[in-house]
């Protein structure tokens, strides 16, 4: 695959704004080609070069293609090459908003007797709840696995990796470039993976993909600070959407950029291996994004096991990608009571409902907190 830091500069670019998910991205496109070629690399760059445009980012292992800025008058010319099938719109993608709070959490760390129906629950209640099938819920948390063996690619907005709970024990963290996936780099301090600091080095603009970690597999030395279902996995940062990072102006990316992640996780991932998606685009008829739904479905194939959240509109997941696809797991939330959370999608396309209210996480910058959302259930 294509250099993922290609064209950091109009990937990362600031917007008026925050834009819609499904929204198209005027002038980018994703082309992608006849599966029986042998050398994509060089037929995108024939096929593009043929039409006067550049191939950005290549897609060798999924879907089969490229995506390119292409002018209007070019692109019938990439339509009609006999070699491609199909050209289809960039679009934005959003990260998941939900409720929380990146202050320390005030709900008590202390075991106390099994929480009632309607009661605050113990800050773990998530993983009090994964492990018992009866309410009410006991305080005990009793994991049949660590995770020792399993690869955890989050595709969101980075990780925060000098969090105290991402040291030692919480597993082989990888930390060289290399083996981290990056559209954007961190601008800052250059670091690939990691979350945005703001201009002057003193803030965090987004924690979505810290929380993300955290509840898959965060763990310190403190018993009552380990809140990771798999503490021991070893966890990949793939980081595919920007310095957004609130309600207002959640973090965001595009559909080229996330296939070009995929199609880095499909040819570099280790077995066992989970990816988690934690962000949406809306769905579009008759066809939500058939490339993004494509690379997905590859990625299926190529022996990964795809969790997406549901989303947080209280409306039909099966209105938004990648929840609405058969071949992931979508997972909507649920709070203390066995309830559906307010927030969460819900609708024929939910797998299952996992604890998503309340559920306390990392945030950037060694802060942790509670939060609430489908992101937090799928994670």
């Amino acid at each position: 695959m294509a250099d993922p830091t290609a064209g950091d500069g109009d990937r990362a670019a600031a917007h008026s704004g925050p834009r819609q998910p499904g929204e198209v991205v005027p002038g980018r496109f994703i082309v992608a080609l006849d599966r029986g070629i042998t050398d994509v690399s060089a037929r995108a760059h024939e096929v593009a070069t043929a039409a006067g445009v550049t191939p950005e980012l290549i897609y060798e292992t999924v879907l089969v293609g490229f995506s390119a800025t292409i002018p209007d008058e070019a692109l019938p010319e990439i339509e009609a090459h006999p070699q491609v099938r199909q050209v289809s719109p960039v679009r934005v993608i959003q990260g998941l908003a939900g409720a929380g709070s990146g202050e320390e959490s005030d709900i008590p760390h202390t075991a106390g007797p099994p929480p009632a129906s309607g009661v605050d629950p113990p800050t773990h209640w998530g993983h009090y709840r994964i492990n018992q099938r009866a309410l009410p819920l006991q305080v005990v948390w009793d994991p049949i696995e660590s995770g020792s063996d399993t690869h955890i690619y989050i595709v969101d907005t980075g990780i925060y990796s000098g969090h105290e709970q991402f040291g030692s024990s919480a597993g082989s963290w990888v930390a060289d470039a290399p083996e981290r996936y990056d559209v954007y780099r961190n601008s800052a301090d250059s670091l690939y993976g990691e979350e945005c600091w703001d201009e002057n080095f003193d803030d965090w603009m987004t924690d979505h993909g810290t929380a993300m970690v955290s509840v898959a597999a965060g763990a310190t030395s403190g018993a009552a600070d380990n809140i990771g279902v798999a503490q021991s996995a070893t966890i990949y940062t793939v980081r595919v959407l920007n310095c957004g990072g609130n309600v207002a102006d959640p973090p965001e990316g595009v559909t080229d950029s996330v296939v070009g992640a995929i199609d880095w996780v499909a040819e570099n991932h280790n077995e066992p291996a989970v990816a988690n998606l934690s962000w949406r685009v809306a769905h579009h008829e008759p066809i939500p994004d058939p490339d993004l739904d494509e690379a997905i479905q590859d990625l299926v194939d190529a022996g990964v096991t795809v969790v997406v959240s549901a989303g947080n509109d209280n409306d039909d997941a099966c209105n938004y990608m990648p929840a609405h696809m058969d071949s992931v797991l979508t997972v909507g939330a649920s709070t203390v009571d066995d309830q559906r959370w307010s927030g969460s999608n819900h609708g024929g396309c939910i797998d299952l409902l996992a604890p998503g209210h309340e559920i306390y996480s990392a945030r950037a910058g060694n802060g942790t907190g509670t939060g609430s959302g489908t992101s937090e259930a799928a994670a």
